[in-house]
């Protein structure tokens, strides 16, 4: 051996392991050698993270021999700690199973435990009963070739049964009760590798494999390495997952398989079949679903790793982790083959539990790797057992080969008890100390938010239990009261004076501002306050109507797509922006094409450009590199962050963009000043909601009726189902077709949200589609439908979406109808296609005399 020199003194106390390069693998997956004691020198200082509550074991005894393993072995660094804390559990289960029966048992199941049950307990109940388990059928199986009682076997199954479902509740407990912790997941996982091992050995006591070559280490072989390649793949992932065929449905495989051995006894896995025992067959199956479980798992590996590259969690090669698990595996099978006193055959239990105890350390490291996005490293101390019991094979068995694997069968289990404790014991301080630093912080506020579900994260002064802002939720406060501009905030009482002449929701004192000017019933965002559900009758009804008039509205609907040069250009140049980037600013070079088309956006001085709704003003920005001479009005009635107009005077300071804020109810245009003083004036707004179009349409019927010149308007309106019959301007129109009532209008409202509901990408009735022209749709049109004899939820999603379509023009007709009163020519065009938006109608219009 080049690289290693051991050095065994069998004779003392002691065992020293002289490593002059220890192999690791780094972030970027290369190969580095490191000396372990000028590497421990170097770092010792980062184990001592905090002064410790609880002395750990190397302070109890001082041993400096214990202190050097410990800190190799099971020490985690503060930053793989913290971590650690961070960690959330992730979980992709897709078993059969689980769905289709055992997650309403377990929900069920863990109604009964009582609250002050800890997760932690279930889980060690769940480990115990498979120890005791598997203790009594060795007790009378030593060798796997014995017949047990029957109803140990029958124990076995019930016990494998009760620890599958305390298995699934314990974290169903932990999340019930508040107490789900980075620490619980590891302590469940750390059992969960212990039990693969008795129950791998309860089968093997079942099928007696004692009586066939191999064949308990095979199944021991199996069952650790499938689950170490589950924590392998999610080492990779950072998910937990479960195939189809995988925990679930292989635990009730067993549980069947020992309750037929407790029917019928062991010899029943004898019987020939094919010219081979019934045993034979089971091991050759559990071969083939090994392979295809472990190639799914390698398929994952391979192709799902979200580090850089593809790496791991941690930032290391997908593949640095069959190491520690062919280092676990091949001594073991090595001392196996090579025994020639058959002590290992008379002693298989012995066996099989130190082989465990050593894949189940493995596992647990790669866990914690997983947990603290930490790198693997191939040395484990728990490898001395192995290498002893090899060795002593090398040198002729100096020493009793029994003797030799009961030590290293304890020593293997007391090497991973102390890394199961100073690991626990290392995770609990932290948070302790995390806890303990957050709660002697900075006090936050108590109030608890509804829509987020979590406390106010604002600091509170000294003896207070709320901030300033939530100071009117305590019952004995009397300062705070509700803003009356707005009730969302607050106010000090002995301030209120001073805050009303700066609060952002004031009402401005400006003669363009009229209250509730636009309105019909006040603001229309309170669109819930009087709205009306559309019942069943209401909406067979209306869609008899459309389908009676709707060819007659459908030739005056035009589909045109526009482009803007601009714009058109930045996309070919911007080939990272996201599809929904890309999505706007498709709608937006339309827009402004349209707008262009009609010379509503010329590049003159004269000319001025208000936007209804501006918001953050990003279709304004590119009409300024349309038009860079124009002016500009935008018009929101609250400010917002990152505004584009901020971002147009930077480029260009010479740019006229002025903001009023102020919302479109109470905004009379023909009192702004920047709209008097120019000869061309056009109106845009892009995906004005619901009932605010139909008051920006109102805004702009007012505007000219008091003496306003627009030259045009290019409207584009959305949320179709936030509108309002009262505040509705298309009225009249839908009256010429029999539809003017408020449950109408409310049914034709909820049509026109099939089309942008996205029903046709998942049907929730699993039932087939209905042809448009069809059934449904017939008897929708020949009256039927309002004897209440079709069912909605039959409809075909296509045809619903189609019926959303057509209300929407219709809705957009209106609107279109009533500004033509006004004196405009107007037309509504789809200006882009559904795939870029299904908001996606426009309302053009010239005036006559322009």
């Amino acid at each position: 051996m080049s690289n290693h020199d051991i050095n065994l003194k069998i004779g003392g106390n002691f065992l020293t392991t002289k490593f002059f390069h220890t192999m690791v693998v780094t972030r970027s997956g290369a190969r580095v050698e490191r000396d372990p004691r000028a590497e421990r020198d170097r770092t010792r200082e980062r184990y001592t993270y905090a002064p410790r509550s609880h002395p750990l074991l190397t302070e109890a005894l001082g041993n400096k021999y214990v202190d050097s393993y410990l800190e190799y072995d099971c020490l985690m660094t503060p930053e793989e700690l913290s971590r650690l804390n961070e960690h959330r559990y992730s979980a992709l289960d897709t078993s059969y199973l689980s769905d289709f029966c055992m997650k309403y048992f377990w929900e069920w199941i863990v109604e009964f435990y009582p609250l002050w049950l800890a997760p932690n307990l279930i889980t060690l109940i769940g480990l115990l009963v498979n120890l005791i388990t598997v203790l009594i059928l060795s007790y009378y199986c030593p060798t796997a070739k014995e017949t047990a009682p029957s109803w140990a076997y029958a124990l076995a199954g019930l016990g494998l049964f009760v620890y599958q479902t305390l298995d699934a509740t314990d974290g169903k407990q932990a999340r019930r009760t508040g107490a789900a912790s980075p620490l619980g997941e590891l302590f469940d996982h750390g059992c969960d590798s212990i039990s693969q091992v008795f129950v791998a050995l309860n089968v093997a006591y079942a099928l007696r494999l004692g009586d066939v070559r191999c064949g308990v280490f095979f199944a021991v072989i199996v069952t650790v390495s499938l689950f170490y390649c589950a924590h392998w793949s999610t080492y990779c992932t950072g998910q937990l997952r479960f195939s189809e065929f995988d925990v679930t449905e292989a635990q009730m495989s067993l549980i069947l398989l020992l309750l037929i051995t407790a029917l019928f006894g062991p010899n029943f896995w004898t019987i020939g079949v094919f010219g081979y025992q019934l045993r034979h067959l089971i091991l050759l199956f559990t071969l083939f679903m090994a392979i295809y479980q472990l190639s799914s798992y390698l398929d994952v590996i391979f192709t799902g790793g979200v580090g850089r590259n593809g790496s791991t969690v941690a930032g290391t090669s997908v593949l640095f982790p069959v190491c520690p698990l062919l280092a676990s595996i091949v001594p073991f099978a090595m001392i196996y083959s090579k025994s020639h006193t058959g002590v290992f055959d008379e002693n298989i239990t012995m066996f099989v539990l130190c082989f465990g105890a050593v894949v189940a350390k493995a596992t647990n490291r790669l866990i914690v790797g997983h947990m603290s996005r930490s790198e693997l490293v191939l040395w484990d101390w728990i490898y001395l057992g192995p290498i002893a019991l090899m060795l002593n094979q090398y040198y002729d068995f100096k020493v009793c080969e029994k003797k030799l694997l009961l030590w290293a069968t304890i020593y293997a289990y007391t090497s991973l008890l102390i890394y199961y404790i100073t690991q626990s014991k290392q995770g609990l301080h932290f948070a302790e100390v995390c806890t303990s630093y957050k709660m002697t912080g900075p006090a936050r506020c108590s109030y608890l938010i509804p829509k987020k579900g979590r406390n106010c994260r604002m600091l509170v002064k000294p003896g207070h239990k709320y901030c300033g802002e939530h100071a009117n939720q305590d019952v004995e406060n009397e300062e705070r009261i509700p803003c009356p501009n707005d009730p969302k905030h607050t106010v000090d009482r002995k301030l209120l004076e001073q805050h009303l002449l700066r609060c952002n929701s004031r009402v401005a004192e400006e003669e363009w501002l009229i209250k509730d000017m636009n309105a019909v019933e006040g603001e229309t965002k309170f669109t819930d306050k009087i709205d009306r559900r559309a019942s069943e009758e209401d909406v067979c009804r209306v869609v008899e109507k459309i389908e009676k008039y709707y060819e007659s509205v459908c030739a005056e609907v035009s589909t045109v797509q526009l482009h803007t040069d601009e714009i058109e250009e930045h996309l070919k140049q911007s080939p990272e922006l996201s599809d929904s980037k890309r999505k706007h600013l498709i709608q937006q070079s339309s827009i402004i094409g349209h707008m262009t088309s009609v010379d509503l956006l010329c590049n003159d001085p004269s000319n001025c450009v208000f936007e209804l709704g501006a918001g953050k003003a990003q279709l304004a920005y590119w009409m300024t590199k349309r038009a860079p001479n124009a002016k500009f009005l935008l018009i929101d009635r609250s400010g917002s962050r990152n505004k584009y107009d901020n971002k147009a005077l930077q480029e260009n300071p010479s740019l006229d963009i002025k903001r009023l804020r102020c919302s479109i109810e109470h905004l009379d245009l023909s009192k702004v000043d920047a709209l008097k003083e120019v000869s061309s004036l056009c109106a845009v707004c892009k995906h004005f909601c619901g009932s605010a179009t139909d008051a920006g349409v109102r805004c702009l019927s007012n505007g000219v009726s008091r003496g306003l010149s627009l030259s045009g308007f290019v409207l584009v309106p959305c949320c179709h189902h936030k509108s309002r019959y009262s505040e509705y301007c298309g009225r009249d129109f839908l009256a010429e077709w029999n539809m003017d009532s408020e449950g109408d209008f409310a049914a034709l409202r909820l049509i026109a949200a099939w089309a942008v509901s996205g029903i046709t990408l998942k049907r929730t009735d699993g039932s087939p589609d209905i042809d448009p022209e069809g059934d449904a749709a017939k008897s929708a049109g020949d009256g039927s439908a309002s004897n209440g004899q079709i069912n909605i939820a039959s409809w075909s999603p296509h045809y619903k979406e189609e019926l959303g379509r057509r209300a929407k023009i219709i809705l957009e007709t209106g609107r279109a109808r009533y500004l033509s009163s006004l004196g405009f020519n107007t037309r509504v065009i789809k200006y882009v296609p559904e795939s870029i938006s299904p908001e996606n109608l426009l309302i053009l219009g010239t005036s006559e005399t322009t």
